[in-house]
């Protein structure tokens, strides 16, 4: 066997089967056509290694509680949910729900405790039944750009926002997730020095990083 060969196979090998879901029947499936309505489907790529299967009752009870005490809600209470197995320090799984990545269920070494990161999907999806975690944009027209922004944007913010929170960002009709660099007193602190001074050079006026935009889901 030659080195090219070799790696193809190896490729082959490494790169995990998708799966399917159907859209018209809401049901994850191994073909891409739907067997029940002879619908074409949607193919769900997996992360490597590829290893998937049904959310247990166990870690269903972990994914409520996280949804509860973060966001207040938990949408996906009555969903069919797939976990996907993915490279961590620990155990890591891509949470997938209605054919769509919700986001990255790990566990924290560093706390000992279960943490869920959204992804734009699942953001978009939480942001339609709660205000918690969620800070909100002015639309003056202004572009966004870079990784930060800055504060003097920000239209409202949630209380409950700390330095370090995951966050839910809306803009006009769009939806993203960052990564709050400050917390709510600091970040209406600022707004409201920005609105005395109009002092909008101050390099701390920043929240959040890691911005990306994405039009709203259809709800759950």
């Amino acid at each position: 066997m030659t080195p090219d060969q070799s790696n193809k196979k190896r490729s082959k090998i490494d790169r995990p089967a998708p799966i399917y879901w159907c859209m018209n029947c809401n049901i994850p499936l191994i073909t891409s056509r739907c067997g029940l309505c002879s619908n074409q489907t949607k193919q769900i790529n997996l992360g490597v290694p590829g290893d998937v299967r049904f959310c247990s009752p166990y870690e269903r009870s972990i994914l409520h509680d996280i949804l509860i005490s973060e966001y207040g809600t938990d949408p996906l209470s009555s969903r069919l949910i797939l976990l996907n197995k993915i490279g961590g320090e620990d155990k890591t799984d891509q949470v997938i729900v209605d054919g769509l990545f919700l986001g990255i269920l790990y566990f924290n070494l560093a706390i000992l405790d279960w943490k869920l990161d959204l992804n734009i999907e699942g953001a978009a999806i939480l942001a339609q039944y709660t205000g918690r975690r969620t800070i909100e944009l002015s639309e003056a027209g202004r572009h966004l750009s870079g990784k930060t922004i800055p504060s003097d944007m920000i239209r409202q913010c949630s209380k409950d926002i700390r330095q370090g929170d995951e966050v839910i960002v809306k803009y006009a009709r769009l939806v993203g997730v960052g990564t709050a660099l400050l917390g709510e007193n600091e970040i209406t602190s600022n707004n409201n020095n920005n609105n005395n001074n109009n002092n909008n050079n101050n390099n701390n006026n920043k929240v959040p990083g890691r911005f990306r935009c994405v039009s709203p889901w259809p709800q759950l």
